[in-house]
């Protein structure tokens, strides 16, 4: 009987290990805008994960070049912790850039 306790106890205490686990890393967003920068061009945005897996996003940039209102995607990677930075080139002069970010359902 003592035998048969202990492996359920162990059993119950994985299963919980398990669901604390991929409940927390599934609940908020992994990816976070850090920074956005607009030189020329070019619009830098600097995205920090702040799991410890790896986890891939989606940047978008709306920009206003000349008198256009331009939109433009990139894909973004990080391993657990990193930050990394995007660049989004566009043919001219950014006056004005706005900057969402989106999680991949699935990591790479």
């Amino acid at each position: 009987m003592r035998n048969t306790t202990k492996r359920l106890s162990m059993v119950l205490a994985m299963a919980l290990g398990v669901v604390l686990l991929t409940g927390s890393a599934s609940a908020a967003s992994s990816l976070m805008v850090q920074s956005t920068t607009v030189s020329g061009g070019v619009v830098t945005v600097s995205v920090k994960n702040l799991s410890m897996l790896p986890k891939t996003g989606t940047v978008k940039v709306q920009a206003v070049v000349g008198n256009q209102s331009v939109t433009a995607i990139a894909a973004v990677a990080a391993l657990g912790g990193q930050t990394v930075s995007v660049n989004v080139a566009f043919t001219g002069t950014v006056s004005n850039a706005g900057v969402s970010l989106s999680d991949d359902s699935t990591p790479y």
